[in-house]
């Protein structure tokens, strides 16, 4: 047993590498570019994230997930929204959560995601139903191959699932229960977004639960509108910014004076 005592501690580097290449292709790749256009990436950027991150860290059918996240803008908080109603109980969402699985065929899921982006070989595989469960045995297989410890390969699988599982909760629950009391919201809009204030929760959605932010202004890069919000997506874009991979359109300073913010704030 002696063996594996460094097994609890080589855990916090592979989830922070997970959370690394997680935040780049789901906040920054798929939501805030392929999603909502908000910023521009090349093509050999997300066509390399979706490969790395869906072989080895986890897989997130690229077609679905966007088009499940239009239909959530299009329908927020009613029964049309695949997985964010918010007159359920945790446990209910969870369930929703499991027993939801669209196909990319399906017509609806078609309908919302026209772009010829989805064409592209690289997307059409991670969209195939196969993809889940190859990628699923090559996650566990590439820690594997770096150890020879099948017991840290599936140590970090899990761990990257139930991560993944806290990440969805955060972002999906409880930053649209408004009426729960989980946040505030900056922006009187329809749905029941609400901008969360852990900054656990920030951190491990990547600025993601800042949801009444975005849905007040899903074009805009930046979740973050005011001065004391933290939207860590946002400094991994501007990273990539530096490094002249990501471009972005319209550059919101992190500290916005809005009128529309201020006129309609309030807590819930």
């Amino acid at each position: 047993m002696k063996d594996f005592i460094w097994i609890p501690l080589a855990l916090v580097p592979a989830i922070m590498v997970a959370w690394f290449m997680l935040a780049n292709y789901l906040s920054i790749v798929l939501h805030r570019c392929v999603a909502h256009r908000a910023v521009e990436l090349p093509r050999w950027w997300i066509f390399t994230s979706t490969t790395l991150t869906n072989l080895f860290v986890l897989h997130i059918n690229p077609r679905t997930w966007c088009a499940d996240h239009r239909m959530h803008h299009a329908y927020s908080d009613t029964e049309k929204d695949p997985d964010k109603q918010p007159d359920v109980s945790y446990l209910q969402w969870l369930w929703g959560f499991f027993k939801h699985s669209p196909k990319a065929s399906d017509p609806q899921i078609q309908r919302f995601t026209k772009d010829a982006i989805f064409k592209h070989p690289i997307f059409a595989f991670f969209s195939h139903p196969i993809a889940g469960p190859f990628c699923a045995v090559t996650a566990w297989l590439a820690p594997f191959a770096v150890t020879g410890s099948w017991i840290y390969a599936t140590a970090v699988w899990i761990m990257i699932r139930i991560t993944g599982m806290l990440v969805l909760s955060f972002q999906s629950y409880f930053a649209h229960g408004g009426d729960r009391g989980w946040g505030y919201r900056n922006y009187d809009i329809k749905d029941h977004s609400v901008n969360l204030t852990s900054r656990v929760a920030l951190f491990l959605t990547a600025g993601e639960a800042l949801q009444n932010n975005h849905h007040a202004k899903p074009s805009r890069a930046s979740h973050a509108h005011l001065s004391h919000e933290w939207d860590p997506g946002f400094q991994l874009l501007r990273f990539l910014e530096r490094v002249h991979v990501a471009q972005i359109p319209e550059k919101p300073p992190l500290a916005i004076v809005d009128s529309e913010a201020a006129d309609g704030a309030h807590p819930y």
